[in-house]
């Protein structure tokens, strides 16, 4: 399924710091997220769930809203509702999200929002941050997943690489 962003959309998105897209995956979608258990990069560990964090038409909206050429994966995170994220204590720096909801009337919609203003409230969603071209890996005392990159070669102040952190629009 293909979506197109108008000026309006861009326009609202610019003055708001948010927009929201009805249907950007399906409920058969919603009832797979909602299966797994919440946590980070869940991409990495299911070709199912990579399917979703990975859809090119999110990265192309993604792109349009935050005026980014390129854009790669920074991670994905099933949210637990019991143990919200605030994205400023991440350890790579978000360029735009996408909050999908899972449950109840607006399931399967999406939220694009700017990481600098409130990320919307949703009591299941499934997050998906992207990150610009050139994201550091740095210590974050507050992320509780500050050290997971380690497992994959990283140390604090490397740049992520596309092996690990795939571009999702160039």
């Amino acid at each position: 399924m293909r979506f197109a962003t108008s000026f309006e959309h861009r326009d609202f998105f610019s003055k708001n710091g948010y927009i929201e897209f009805e249907g950007l995956i399906t409920l058969d979608e919603c009832a797979l997220l909602l299966s797994k258990e919440p946590g980070r990069d869940l991409w990495r560990k299911d070709v199912l769930v990579k399917r979703i964090s990975l859809r090119p038409q999110f990265g192309e909206i993604a792109s349009v809203l935050s005026h980014k050429k390129t854009l790669r994966i920074g991670f994905d995170q099933l949210l637990d509702p019991k143990n919200p994220i605030l994205l400023a204590d991440s350890c790579l720096k978000p360029t735009i999200g996408l909050l999908i909801i899972l449950t109840g009337e607006k399931a399967g919609s999406g939220i694009f929002f700017n990481p600098e203003s409130p990320m919307p409230a949703a009591e299941h969603a499934f997050l998906i941050i992207y990150s610009d071209t050139k994201t550091i890996y740095h210590l974050n005392k507050k992320d509780p997943h500050t050290h997971a990159l380690k497992k994959l070669g990283y140390v604090f102040g490397d740049l992520v690489k596309s092996d690990t952190h795939p571009f999702i629009h160039a």
